[in-house]
């Protein structure tokens, strides 16, 4: 990674990260930048000081816990008040290793743009990749895509951006079933990372995503090197479910096809399979059940609601 090199303000690397948002969000970073080199000047600055300096929030999360807000986003962390004066942070490792993702892509495309690079890179996996981490952030890149059969390349040549580009989804009736980012984790990454949550927690149950990134931190930050694989199984079950609820209830809506539905799953289980080989981790029919069961828990759920689109 080259990372480690000294950026300036006019630098390429500004350019591309600046190309990856709307023009409306190009003000924003301008101003998150402009700040970072000035009060860092003269000092070293790598891109993931510029890719982290745009989840600098530009409000007081203290004022706005006393206004009632309960959870709150700070540099990617989310944060939630649990006593009084007291605090929880969750989401270090996700962000942490999500920004270094974004920094490998960004040094591809300021070194060589080549078709369907964005696409190629982040939904789909080099199997020669030799960060485990960075395999599950790409599983979430891909489980959380709203843009589904088409490409991030054509968004970016149309100056649209694709981190913070919203899109309709539509109901088969031609009904809006939800106006959201191109794709729910990259925006939450460097915009709203309650976004994320909200959608996660949308096609499971409401603390799924705390859970998962809590048990993230809890297993990357110890301090001990031995990796238990165990957790990091049952955290890849709860994306696995996460995803085929998503595709259930697209598929129901009409939003996307039974054939895209199709398309997706076997792309999703050719990627799955991959984080399971770089954790070596095996799956047993045990697995599969809890999977299954998890898919019947979200068609009961369906069949309980009246409402044409999720709340």
């Amino acid at each position: 990674m080259k990372d480690n090199k000294t950026i300036d303000k006019n630098n390429n690397y500004v350019d591309v990260i600046k190309a990856l948002f709307t023009k409306k969000g190009q003000e924003i970073v301008d101003n998150k930048l402009n700040k970072l080199f000035k009060e860092k000047s003269g000092e070293e600055i790598t891109i993931i000081d510029l890719l982290t300096a745009l989840g600098e929030p530009s409000f007081d999360f203290y004022d706005l816990y006393q206004n009632g807000a309960k959870k709150l986003v700070y540099q990617g962390l989310i944060i939630e008040e649990k006593d009084d004066d007291e605090y929880r942070y969750y989401g270090e490792v996700i962000n942490n290793t999500g920004i270094e993702v974004f920094t490998e892509l960004i040094e591809q495309l300021n070194l060589k743009y080549t078709d369907n690079l964005i696409n190629d890179f982040l939904l789909d996996f080099d199997s020669n990749e030799k960060k485990p981490l960075h395999l599950i952030i790409k599983l979430l890149i891909f489980t959380m895509n709203n843009y589904f059969d088409s490409t991030y390349d054509k968004l970016l040549i149309d100056g649209k951006g694709i981190i913070d580009y919203k899109i309709n989804l539509l109901t088969k009736h031609k009904s809006l079933f939800q106006s959201v980012p191109v794709n729910d984790f990259i925006y939450g990454l460097f915009v709203d990372g309650l976004h994320t949550e909200k959608q996660f927690d949308k096609y499971l149950n409401k603390g799924s995503y705390q859970l998962l990134c809590e048990e993230m931190d809890k297993l990357f930050n110890n301090s001990n090197d031995i990796i238990d694989n165990t957790i990091i199984k049952q955290q890849l079950i709860l994306i696995g479910n996460m995803f085929n609820n998503k595709l259930f209830y697209l598929t129901h809506y009409g939003i996307i096809s039974q054939q895209l539905r199709n398309k997706l799953i076997e792309r999703f289980n050719l990627i799955f399979n991959k984080v399971l080989q770089a954790f070596e981790i095996t799956f047993l029919e045990e697995d599969f059940i809890k999977i299954e069961e998890a898919m019947n828990n979200s068609i009961a759920r369906l069949n309980k609601s009246n409402k044409e689109c999720l709340s």
